[in-house]
Formats: structure tokens, sequence, C-alpha cells
């Protein structure tokens, strides 16, 4: 096992640009209260870990015209580090693009859902090809609910994504060939979910919502994987995009009560276990499965089931992000028939020195906000993006690297 750190301006992440320490200290007293600007780039790495480049610079994308064209012009408003509104071209900009995937040939898919189009690019950072989610008639505030709906993968030479098209509209899935050419497209039903209570996350069963597609996956037999990380489940479809059956991606065992550790403020040993349910308003780690505690406000709790990839061998992992202070289990496993084979339990959340010198709490508060799993032949990667514990907001991206044995 192998890990590295990558620099803050390449991590991906809704927070924008993280500003250095040294930024922070020429405008003393502004953080928390500076909004930080929206960056967004790639970061290329050799087979060696050695650092190759880093594109697009300062969110610019320097479109063809033909693809610029082929987009057409959108404005939207956005605010300035100054909390001023300022008008952004699409066409020319990075808005948010929280999808990231690459095909055979090592180009990069990236779906920027508030801008309402998806780029590709080269391994050298060249635009490759352009084309819009949705049609779109005058100004709208529509473009933010793109991101509510949404999963992009790649399988066999086409491109596969889920949007939405309006305000309250359900999921849409679209298959396009590698150059943006629509082949079909369907809408779909949202998943029917429980509702959960405001602040602490948990579920009311009797209680059913509209849930969201959150990811998808597909096999190489071209069967699609929706998934839900309201329900959490997934629902699997044929090559025909008619629903095959849908499975519960809940965890419920490989759970670990963390041992007593001390607590500077308190001058004392405590519980964390007890901390945490008592904070969340009660509860108990007994019989304790990973949609307890998956949200908590906006946050995405202790183990919230987040993304879907499948493995050379196809087999489909659904990774967590959260705290996970009950052992550092980072994705459940299961075959296409939706049977689990287990789960991928780590020895810590880094491995890196600035993790080993945090205190025992702090390792627990640890938070892992984002987190992508790659797989090349028998190599599996993790990109991490974790929030330090326990106050700070200081971030740490890294890349851990893994050798599959036996595969």
């Amino acid at each position: 096992m192998a890990e590295f750190q990558i620099s803050n301006c390449g991590r991906w992440a809704s927070f924008g640009k993280l500003l250095t320490d040294e930024e922070r200290m020429r405008s003393p007293g502004t953080f928390g209260q500076t909004e930080e600007i929206n960056y967004y780039a790639v970061q290329h790495y050799s087979d060696e870990r050695k650092f190759i480049g880093q594109w697009p610079e300062d969110n610019r994308i320097n479109l063809p015209a033909n693809l610029r064209d082929k987009i057409k012009s959108l404005v939207i408003t956005r605010f300035s580090a100054l909390k001023e509104n300022v008008l952004i071209e699409t066409r020319d900009n990075l808005i948010r693009p929280i999808r990231i995937a690459s095909d055979d040939s090592g180009n990069v898919y990236m779906a920027d859902y508030a801008g309402n189009k998806v780029i590709s690019f080269d391994p050298t950072g060249n635009v490759l090809s352009a084309w819009r989610l949705k049609q779109y008639d005058g100004y709208s505030l529509d473009f933010d609910t793109l991101s509510r709906h949404r999963g992009l993968a790649i399988s066999n030479n086409k491109v596969y994504l889920v949007f939405e098209e309006s305000i309250d509209s359900g999921p849409r899935i679209t298959e396009y060939t590698l150059d943006g050419t629509q082949t079909r497209s369907m809408s779909a039903h949202s998943p029917k979910v429980a509702s959960r209570l405001p602040k602490v996350g948990t579920k009311i069963p009797l209680l059913k919502e509209d849930g969201y597609v959150s990811d998808v996956a597909v096999d190489r037999d071209g069967n699609l994987y929706l998934f839900s990380d309201d329900a959490p489940s997934i629902i699997k479809l044929d090559k025909q995009w008619q629903v095959i059956k849908q499975f519960n991606t809940t965890l419920k065992e490989g759970f670990v009560k963390p041992k007593p550790v001390y607590d500077p403020e308190q001058k004392r040993e405590i519980d964390y276990t007890e901390v945490i349910f008592r904070a969340a308003g009660g509860g108990s780690f007994f019989n304790f499965s990973s949609d307890k505690l998956s949200r908590i406000g906006n946050g995405p709790g202790l183990y919230h089931a987040d993304k879907i990839k499948f493995s050379p061998n196809e087999e489909l992992y659904v990774s967590f992000i959260g705290n996970k202070p009950f052992g550092v289990i980072d994705a459940m496993i299961f075959d296409k028939t939706g049977k689990m084979l287990g789960y991928w339990k780590n020895d810590k959340k880094s491995y890196a020195d600035w993790f080993d010198k945090l205190s025992d709490l702090q390792r627990l508060e640890t938070i892992d906000t984002g987190m992508e799993i790659a797989f090349q032949g028998n190599r599996i990667l993790i990109g991490r993006t974790l929030q330090e514990g326990t106050i700070g907001r200081k971030y740490h991206a890294v890349i851990q690297e893994y050798v599959r044995e036996g595969k």
C-alpha cells in the first residue's frame, strides 16, 4: 500500500478552491467570512506517482469555435468572493463538475451539471468534445437542480448520464457516443425512499418520498445500475432499460466500538460512542448499520453510501464517506445479481504523517468528505478528501494505492 499527497487546488469537492495558509495570512480574519473561489482541475500523475500536469487553468475551457456553437450560449449568475453577483458564460468556464470518468484511451469526461454541459479532454488537457445536457430557452435558475439527479459512467464506448430536465422532474437516462451524439434517452421514475428527520437524518420508514439517483454504473453486458443514496439501494435495468430488480445496500456488519479516548477539553477519557448518539438525540451501538446516522444535517454523517463503481472483475463497489468511527469501512462489494460479497475495511483513514500526529479523538473525528475509487489492472486507487478533526476546517487530499493479490 502506498499513499501520496496531492495539492489542494486539484481536489474534487463543492467547496471550491481552498485558500493556502499563505493566502490566509495575507488576509487575516477573513477565513470563514470570505467565500473561497470555485476552482476545479484534473491532476495527472504517472504510474510512479510523479506529478505530470494539471488542467484546465483557472476554470477556463477554451472551447474550439465548432464546439462553442454546439453548446450555445448560456450565462448564469454566481456570487464572487466579494459577495457580488457576477455573470459567467458557461461555455468558457467549469461551473461545478461533480462527476468525472475516463474511457479506455485515457480520455477524461467531466459532467458539469450546473453548467449544463459535458466536456471531454485528452490526457494532455486538450478539449476533444463538448455537448449540453438539456435544451434551454431563456434565463432560468433551473440549472442548479441538474445536480440533484446525477451520474456518469462509460462502458463499451458509450457515455451514460443521469440528470433531470426541470425542477421536480424525475431522472433522465441518456446514452451518447464518445463524441456526444445522443443515441437514446428515457425518463425514469424517481426511487421511493423513507423520509428522514431534518438534522440527524433518522429514517421515518412509513413515510415515503421521492428520492434522487446519485450515481450510475454499467456492466459489460449493457445493464444499468441506478444508485440512490437516499434509500440506499440500487435499481438494476436490463439493456432495454427495463427494471429487473432493486436491492438494498445497507451494511449491517463489520463495525467495531472504539476504545475510550482522551478529551483535552474535559480533561478525561470519554466513551466516543456515547457522545455520538447523545448528540444525535439517542440511539445505540447495538445492531448498528450503515444507514443509521448516515446524514447529520447537511454532512455525510457516520457512514454515508456515496457512489458506485465496477471493478475489472465486475464487482460492484458502493463507497462510503463520513467520519467512520466504528472502523474505516470504505466500500461494500456486490455481484451483478445484488448479492453482497463483502466489505472493504482499512486500518486507518490516512497513512500520512499529518494523520499520525493527530490525537486519538482527532483521528476519530476526521471526516472523509469526498472519495473516488479507480481500478487499473490489479491496482485499486482511492482518492480521498479528508477534513481534519476535531473542530478545524483543514483539508487534506490524498491518493491511496492498493494491490489486489491473486487477481
